[in-house]
């Protein structure tokens, strides 16, 4: 008999992918758990395995289709009735209920409901709002079929969702530039819409501060070329400025936690992480992601530059999953290799700060006083911190960067944590 492969449930709030790569064709044999679809979500790339044993029919799907829970992948003719890799017979597809769900009302005020008839809403955000007892019929539905997603739910218990019947905020309408002359339109890719959201978000939600400092480097610049020689005739990982960085903000985070923090705005209550887990800004044919190097501050500079190497190439091969992008306390980004002399970047939510670096250079530097000076030529890097003003205030910032600061420019600081 003919089964129909349909796109499951992803979780978290996701309802749409994109199909990345197919690894079959019409008249395969396929196995129940062979890897049959490559997709690729707002957050990361995910291999679908097939649920049936049998021979590949039909495919309506081709790469580069946006495809969302529920829809065809492939139709395998099949023995006997397929059955799933959990032993059970397999659903056509996670179903998106449709019934008027009340559970225990979380409403505030008198608000009047935005749903009049069945509430659409996937399962997972369904088990979320029961969890939190938050009322479905108060959540604004963002899902591309009107349906409530998870995101939705976590949205509106942070408060950061208008609330059903009060209107929502839309984005503002384009002129027609086609008046103008000739245009040509492109889809959003999955990871440049997260990202578009993402960053709306921080920037709408946190005030932000940014705080530069331009830090002399000259003499960590010369240590690490004589280590980066010594670890490469040893077959080690390439040794770069970023692991000290990584390291030197490790030490002021625990000197200065609140930069380690979360706001959360719904307890009005500061959460502070007895963990240091570092976000690292990485560039990609997918667009920016931001693995987490997680208890960066356990690690010596040797086993940071290892661990930084394996998560670039993660995520150049695009092997990055969901667990790598989960749980980052703080951030930093480095565009020295691109080029620059400074920049800003927005803090990744809902951290409270990112450290940004820039291109390090020769420059002509004053040293002494105004009555005994001399020139030199001096290795100085700019670093840029952005911080939620919400946790910390101007003088905080200044004290954080002047610990980075001097750990990057203490040589037995640095010497200590090899």
């Amino acid at each position: 008999m003919r089964q129909d492969f349909r796109l499951q449930d992803p979780g978290e709030g996701i309802h749409e992918v994109e199909v990345q790569d197919i690894l079959v064709k019409p008249g395969d044999a396929v196995e129940d758990g062979d890897t049959a679809f490559v997709v690729e979500s707002d957050k990361a790339a995910i291999e679908l395995p097939s649920p049936y044993h049998g021979t590949v029919v039909d495919i309506p799907v081709k790469v580069g289709d946006i495809v969302r829970v529920g829809d065809v992948l492939m139709t395998v003719e099949t023995d006997e009735k397929a059955v799933s890799s959990k032993g059970e017979t397999a659903p056509d597809a996670p179903s998106i209920k449709q019934e008027n769900e009340a559970g225990p009302s979380a409403q505030k005020g008198g608000d009047a409901p935005a749903h009049t008839g069945p509430i659409k809403a996937a399962p997972t955000a369904r088990r979320l709002a029961k969890e939190r007892h938050i009322s479905l019929a108060d959540i604004r539905p963002t899902g591309s079929k009107g349906h409530i997603t998870r995101a939705d739910v976590e949205a509106y218990e942070k408060g950061t969702q208008i609330k059903a019947g009060q209107g929502s905020i839309t984005a503002s309408p384009l002129p027609d530039f086609s008046q103008f002359g000739p245009v040509r339109r492109t889809a959003l890719q999955s990871i440049r819409k997260a990202t578009a959201r993402h960053m709306a978000k921080a920037w709408a939600e946190i005030p932000h501060v940014m705080l530069e400092e331009r830090i002399d480097l000259t003499g960590l610049e010369r240590r690490r070329k004589l280590h980066a020689m010594a670890l490469a005739e040893k077959g080690g990982p390439p040794l770069t400025l970023l692991p000290f960085v990584v390291k030197a903000v490790t030490i002021a985070l625990k000197q200065h936690p609140r930069f380690n923090a979360s706001l959360d705005m719904v307890r009005e209550e500061i959460v502070e992480k007895d963990y240091i887990h570092m976000g690292i800004a990485m560039d990609s044919d997918r667009g920016l992601l931001v693995p987490v190097l997680r208890d960066a501050d356990r690690l010596g500079i040797v086993e940071l530059a290892a661990a930084l190497k394996e998560l670039s190439e993660r995520v150049r091969a695009g092997k990055a999953g969901p667990a790598d992008l989960k749980g980052g306390t703080f951030s930093i980004t480095n565009m020295g290799a691109l080029g620059g002399t400074g920049f800003f970047p927005i803090i990744n939510y809902p951290e409270s700060a990112i450290l940004g670096m820039g291109r390090g250079k020769i420059e002509p530097v004053i040293i002494g006083d105004l009555d005994h000076y001399h020139v030199e030529a001096r290795f100085i890097v700019p670093f840029s911190l952005s911080f939620d003003h919400r946790l910390n205030d101007g003088a905080d910032a200044a004290r954080f960067l002047s610990t980075v600061r001097s750990v990057l420019t203490d040589p037995d600081a640095m010497a200590l944590t090899m």
